[in-house]
């Protein structure tokens, strides 16, 4: 319900910025469920850097994101108190060599926490083009088709 409860011990202070701590995942984290990126890896057919989404299907994720992302993950996409950052060197550095396809079967399976599948998949890929441009992945002409084999061919590098 939108509600943030916070507490700090006693000799922390308020204010006082606590340790900073290495990104990690969660154990028991839930994993992405899609028996199709289970197989061995194949070359990608092309890369997020050809223009894979287009301008008007990334103004719809911005609108999704507004509404299911920023809470969380912010405005600014930096993420704060464990939650990672969606934009930016931990982003790519996450998702490099890995497929646009795995990146949406990762958001649509996860995302928004405890409620993993429950936008419709157009809107998931409406902001995983989205994310694409977070972290400037140049538009193309054509959306991201919601082919599964076409995601899993285009890598994020």
């Amino acid at each position: 319900q939108n509600t943030l409860f916070v507490f700090a011990l006693p000799e922390a202070g308020i204010g006082a910025r606590g340790p900073v701590r290495a990104m990690r995942e969660a154990p028991g984290a839930p994993a992405v469920d899609d028996p199709a990126l289970s197989g061995p890896r194949t070359a990608f057919t092309r890369t997020a850097a050809a223009g894979v989404y287009s301008r008007g299907q990334a103004t719809q994720g911005s609108a999704v994101y507004e509404r299911a992302c920023a809470a969380c993950h912010g405005a600014d996409y930096q993420g704060a108190g464990g939650v990672p950052p969606v934009a930016g060197a931990a982003f790519t550095g996450k998702w490099r060599g890995k497929s646009v396809g795995e990146l949406f079967a990762y958001v649509r399976d996860t995302m928004p926490p405890g409620a993993g599948r429950s936008l419709p998949d157009a809107e998931y890929l409406a902001v995983t083009a989205y994310l694409l441009q977070a972290n400037r992945f140049p538009a193309g002409d054509q959306p991201l088709d919601p082919d599964q084999a076409i995601l899993r061919a285009i890598g994020i590098e």
